[in-house]
């Protein structure tokens, strides 16, 4: 493939810019080391990528060739030019598996005219040395013509190349000052210019390196931006949450409360519809027993007696039996933890049994108070003789109420 190089404003060792103009022409090497070198660096590159890696290598060992050479050497010794750069360029391109077949120069310059200077300073010493072979010849001809004008013309060749050499010499001293002066004034332009690049780079640097910082600045403004908008809604989310929890927890506790106060009343019902009903039924139990027995006693001193003594028994026992549930109802309310709800829960389920049997017997109560008095004490009895007698003294009290 062939890369065009056009280097310019290239520092040669005398410190002056030279532009070099060349074209490279390179292939991928064939040599076994080599094209190792170009598998693994060239490898799943396109053509342009792997012309512009040439080209880094070519203008940077370009520069470097040109540093090490005086402009009389570029300009004047194009052997040894082509000799270092093909060296240098070669030794590089095999790194990265690429060899150099051929490379040309157009028309080489310099910024300063220093090439230029040199050329005139040739043309004018090829004039002067021509012009001292014309006067030479000259001199040859006129000899020619006569002997007594010999001297004469030599002496006059003489002086015309004396006057020639001399004219030649201040000529060639005239170019070669201008040369100079030019020189001086190209290198200092290229000196003011060189500084200008500079002064203007460091500007350049200086002013990218302030907008860098200042976006520094900024970037780590909105981080610390976002960072403090993050934190606050995020503890704007945490005092939400707690207010939150806070509001669940006193309705929590506010429900608790109702649900305690609702318990109570409860407590307090059960009690008043279970204990104090139970309180009563065991003193009518009493006091019917106590009155059927003296009227049974009345009637039947033996029977009555008997009986008396049976229904007082069987009325201390019951008031026994009152007691204890009353003091097992105390226990239960302690065993469930002062929890009245979970209390009267067990209550239920042991009073279940005979909540039924009540309201049997209630509406048999009823039935009773609208029969007439023989048939009422025959039941009576029935239930004394089938083991009923708490029933039997209630049917008595009923009785006793109705008449």
């Amino acid at each position: 493939m062939s890369i065009e190089a056009n280097l310019t404003n290239a520092l040669s060792r005398q410190n002056i810019r030279v532009d070099v103009p060349c074209r490279f022409t390179i292939a991928i090497s064939t040599e076994p080391d080599t094209m190792g070198n170009a598998a693994e660096r060239l490898l799943g590159l396109n053509v342009a990528q792997i012309q512009e890696m040439s080209q880094d290598i070519l203008f940077g060992q370009l520069r470097l060739v040109i540093a090490m050479m005086t402009i009389e050497e570029i300009n004047s010794d194009r052997d040894k030019l082509l000799e270092n750069i093909s060296n240098n360029v070669d030794t590089e391109l095999k790194k990265v598996g690429l060899k150099l077949i051929n490379v040309n120069f157009t028309d080489i310059k310099d910024v300063s005219g220093y090439i230029e200077a040199l050329g005139k300073e040739a043309a004018a010493k090829a004039i002067n040395e021509a012009k001292v072979s014309v006067a030479e010849q000259e001199k040859i001809g006129e000899t020619g013509k006569a002997d007594a004008d010999r001297l004469k013309d030599i002496q006059i060749a003489e002086f015309i190349r004396d006057r020639d050499v001399k004219i030649a010499v201040t000529n060639k001293d005239k170019e070669v000052a201008i040369a100079m002066a030019a020189k001086d004034e190209s290198i200092g332009r290229a000196d003011a210019d060189r500084d200008a690049r500079i002064a203007t780079s460091l500007a350049n640097s200086l002013a990218v390196k302030g907008e860098n910082e200042a976006k520094i600045t900024i970037a780590d403004s909105d981080a610390e931006r976002r960072g403090r908008q993050a934190e606050a809604l995020k503890l704007a989310t945490a005092a939400e949450k707690v207010q939150t929890a806070m509001a669940l927890q006193e309705s929590y506790v506010a429900e608790q409360k109702a649900e305690a106060a609702r318990a109570e009343r409860e407590r307090t019902t059960q009690n008043a519809n279970i204990v104090v009903p139970a309180e009563i039924s065991k003193q009518k139990v009493v006091i019917d027993a106590e009155a059927e027995a003296e009227k049974v006693r009345l009637q039947a001193k033996g029977e009555a007696d008997a009986t008396f003594a049976k229904m007082e028994a069987e009325a201390k026992g019951l008031y026994e039996i009152l007691s204890k549930q009353a003091e097992g109802y105390d226990k239960v309310v302690k065993a469930a933890g002062g929890d009245t709800n979970n209390a009267f829960l067990l209550l239920m389920l042991e009073k279940l049994p005979d909540l039924v049997r009540t309201q049997v017997h209630r509406q048999a109560f009823i039935s009773v108070l609208q029969r007439p008095a023989s048939r009422t004490i025959s039941d009576v009895q029935s239930l004394y003789h089938s083991h009923n007698p708490i029933s039997a003294q209630v049917f008595c009290l009923l009785h006793i109420f109705n008449q």
